[in-house]
């Protein structure tokens, strides 16, 4: 969250993005930020691993 933070504040339109899933019966968590479809800090399939919900928080 705090790249998302740094980023906005520079003008820059990244968007943070937070997402589910379940692993081993256990309920998941996880927020990364993308800019322009791109995932900047974590790895690209991240989208793909968790459900991510479709509001933008950015």
């Amino acid at each position: 969250m705090t790249l998302w933070f740094l980023l906005r504040r520079q003008g820059i339109e990244a968007e943070l993005r937070i997402g589910t899933r379940k692993a081993d019966g256990k309920f998941e968590a996880h927020a990364w930020v993308e800019y322009r479809g791109k995932v900047l800090n974590d790895t690209v399939d991240v989208g793909e691993r968790f459900a991510a919900f479709e509001r933008d928080f950015g």
